[in-house]
């Protein structure tokens, strides 16, 4: 009976080591899962910047083509006021230079002389 107790005790000391080992092992688990989580919610919050920057990017990036956009469209604008001008001091100035060569014209055909007239 003694032997069958201390087969007994040496099995029962090996189980308890064994749960032991278990319970460390569950232990050491929980561990890692408490800083797995934490470390989730550190990726979650950062990955969450990261969208957010995207998106401020997205805005500046759409606001900046839209005023690039705008800023041509108002060079445009002045091209086209700047042509319209230079097309009008062009017209008034072939209108004057008309005027200046018919007055001219009309001097010199009252100072010369008829060739039919002698």
């Amino acid at each position: 009976m003694d032997v069958i107790h201390g087969n007994l005790d040496g099995k029962e000391a090996q189980i308890n080591k064994v749960k032991e080992a278990s319970q460390t092992q569950r232990d050491q688990r929980d561990v890692v899962r408490a800083d797995a989580e934490q470390y989730q919610s550190i990726i979650d919050s950062t990955n969450e910047e990261i969208q957010n920057s995207y998106k401020a990017k997205d805005e500046t990036r759409e606001s900046y083509y839209e005023a690039m956009f705008k800023f041509d469209l108002q060079n445009d604008k002045i091209r086209w006021i700047r042509g319209l001008r230079n097309q009008k001091k062009a017209i008034e100035s072939e209108g004057a230079d008309r005027q200046d060569r018919i007055a001219k014209k009309r001097v010199e055909i009252e100072n010369s002389t008829n060739p039919n007239e002698k």
